[in-house]
């Protein structure tokens, strides 16, 4: 549950599995490691934050610099994947997919998201 005080500040529960029993998942997009000093310290901030409050948590880490901050990731730290949040990576690989499921919803119904890579 994500809240807030209208003030900028979060409420934000972690924790546990969700129905299916599956650890939980958290992305962070447009966070860097590389390059812009005030977004590495947000981002190494809340996945600390989030993985000591859900040690069992898997994060996916949407960056502009994806080959330099995976670069970065100590070979240790396995709950964190850096995926290329680059324009190009974006369109091909985040829109047009959810376009086409879209279409796909409406022509077919809901059970065409079964389709849908988890």
């Amino acid at each position: 549950m994500v809240g807030g005080d209208g003030y900028g500040s979060a409420v934000v529960e972690v924790g546990g599995r969700d129905d299916r029993g599956v650890p939980r998942t958290y992305s962070i997009i447009a966070g860097t490691l590389y390059g812009n000093r005030g977004a590495q310290a947000m981002t190494e901030t809340a996945v600390g934050w989030l993985h000591s409050a859900d040690p069992a948590a898997r994060f996916h880490v949407f960056s502009y610099y994806p080959d330099e901050d995976r670069s970065r990731l100590r070979a240790d730290v396995s709950h964190v994947t850096v995926w290329s949040s680059t324009p190009r990576a974006l369109l091909t690989r985040l829109l047009l997919p959810s376009l086409v499921f879209g279409l796909a919803v409406r022509v077919f119904g809901r059970g065409a998201l079964r389709a849908a890579p988890r």
